[in-house]
C-alpha cells in the first residue's frame, strides 16, 4: 500500500447505515414487495460503497421521502447485534438441507427486530444458497417483474422441493437398518442411531430391538444374560456403561 493510499476503515459511517437504515423503510421493504426491488436497492448501495463513492440520494432515498399513510416518517425498532451465528452457505447438499432450513428459520425469527419485513427476510435467505441451489430462487426473480414469493418460507419450500427428501421416513427407516456400531465406540454409534430413530415415531419396543440389532458382536456378547426386560434408556445406559469398561480395558492392555 503506497503512502498516499488511505487506510481502509473497518468502520461503516452513520451516513452510510442511515442509508441500509431508509431502504428498509421504503416500499420496497413493505409486505407487499418484490425481491428484484430490494435486491437491486441494496446491490447499487453495496456497489457504491465498494467502489468508495457515497451513495447520493437519488440513488437511495431517504426516510423523509417515504410515504407512511400516516404523515409520519417510518421509524425502525431498535436493533440489537445479532448473537446467533449466520447458518453455513447451502449448496444443494440434500443431507444437509434440514440442518440448514433449521439455522436459516432461527437466525431470522429469533429477533424480529433484526429482520421486520418479509423482503428483508426474503433479502437474507436469498443469499445463503449458492451455486445450483441459489439458481433455484433465481429462476423466480424475472426482470421487470413482481416476485412471485411472498415471504421467507416461500424461499424454504422452493429448496424443500427441490433438495429435501420425498420420503423421510421411508429413509431413515432404510439407514438405520444399515446403521451399525462396528469398531466405534457405543456413543458414536448411539448419537447416529438418535438421530435416524427420533425421525420415526417408534415406542420403546422396536427402539429397543433396533438399538440391540446394530450394536457390534463384541458389546452384544457382553450383554448377554444382562439385559433382558430393560426399558430402553436402561438398556441405553447399560451399554454405554460396559462399552466404556471395554474400552478402559484394551486402553490397559494395550500399554
Amino acid at each position: 500500500m503506497s503512502e498516499n493510499t488511505p487506510p481502509i476503515s473497518r468502520e461503516i459511517p452513520t451516513d452510510i447505515i442511515a442509508q441500509l437504515e431508509s431502504i428498509v423503510c421504503n416500499d420496497s421493504f413493505a409486505p407487499k414487495a418484490t425481491l428484484q426491488t430490494a435486491y437491486e436497492q441494496l446491490h447499487t448501495l453495496a456497489q457504491a460503497i465498494l467502489n468508495g463513492k457515497q451513495p447520493t440520494t437519488t440513488e437511495i432515498p431517504t426516510t423523509t421521502d417515504v410515504p407512511t399513510g400516516t404523515g409520519t416518517p417510518t421509524t425502525l425498532p431498535p436493533r440489537h447485534s445479532g448473537k446467533i451465528p449466520d447458518p453455513p452457505v447451502f449448496d444443494g447438499n440434500h443431507e444437509k438441507i434440514v440442518g440448514f432450513i433449521a439455522q436459516l428459520q432461527l437466525k431470522v425469527f429469533s429477533d424480529p427486530t433484526l429482520f421486520p419485513t418479509p423482503a428483508l427476510r426474503m433479502a437474507y435467505a436469498f443469499n445463503r444458497p449458492e451455486g445450483r441451489a441459489q439458481v433455484q430462487i433465481l429462476r423466480y426473480i424475472q426482470a421487470g417483474a413482481t416476485f412471485s414469493l411472498s415471504d421467507i418460507e416461500d424461499i424454504i419450500r422452493v429448496l424443500n422441493n427441490a433438495f429435501g427428501d420425498p420420503d423421510p421416513l421411508a429413509t431413515a427407516r432404510s439407514k438405520l437398518h444399515q446403521l451399525k456400531q462396528g469398531k466405534k465406540e457405543f456413543t458414536n454409534y448411539f448419537a447416529e442411531f438418535q438421530t435416524l430413530v427420533s425421525k420415526l415415531n417408534w415406542n420403546e419396543c422396536p427402539k429397543t430391538n433396533a438399538l440391540k440389532k446394530g450394536l457390534s458382536i463384541e458389546l452384544r456378547c457382553q450383554l448377554m444374560g444382562k439385559s433382558r426386560n430393560l426399558t430402553y434408556d436402561q438398556l441405553v445406559a447399560l451399554c454405554q456403561e460396559v462399552d466404556s469398561e471395554m474400552c478402559a480395558l484394551q486402553m490397559t492392555e494395550g500399554k
